[in-house]
C-alpha cells in the first residue's frame, strides 16, 4: 500500500491551509476564532476565546493573589525599612500598592 493508493481510497486526506487557524478548524471541528469582532473579542465558543477566557481568569487571580501579598507584605516593608525586608526584595512594587 502506497501513500498515494491511500489518499485515492479516502484513507488519507491532505488539506492545504494558509493559516494554523485553518488547521485547528479542520483537525478539531471547532471554529478557531482567529477574526476579532469589532471589540478584539474571537466568536464565542471558538478555541480562540477560550484561551482568552483561560488568560483573563488566570490574570485576574493574579491580581487578587498580589493584593492579597501586598496587604500581607505592606506592614512587614514598613517595619524593616521599606526594601530590606526578603520579600519586598522580591517583589519590591507589593511593598508600595
Amino acid at each position: 500500500m502506497t501513500f498515494v493508493a491511500a489518499v485515492e481510497r479516502g484513507d488519507f486526506h491532505i488539506w492545504q491551509v494558509g493559516h494554523i487557524a485553518e488547521g485547528m478548524d479542520i483537525f478539531t471541528g471547532v471554529q478557531a476564532g482567529n477574526v476579532p469582532d469589532e471589540n478584539g473579542r474571537s466568536p464565542e465558543g471558538s478555541i480562540f476565546a477560550k484561551v482568552e477566557d483561560r488568560f483573563l481568569s488566570v490574570y485576574e487571580a493574579a491580581k487578587e493573589r498580589e493584593k492579597e501579598l501586598a496587604n500581607t507584605v505592606k506592614g512587614s516593608c514598613e517595619f524593616f525599612n521599606n526594601l530590606t525586608h526578603p520579600i519586598c526584595l522580591q517583589s519590591p512594587l507589593a511593598c508600595y500598592t
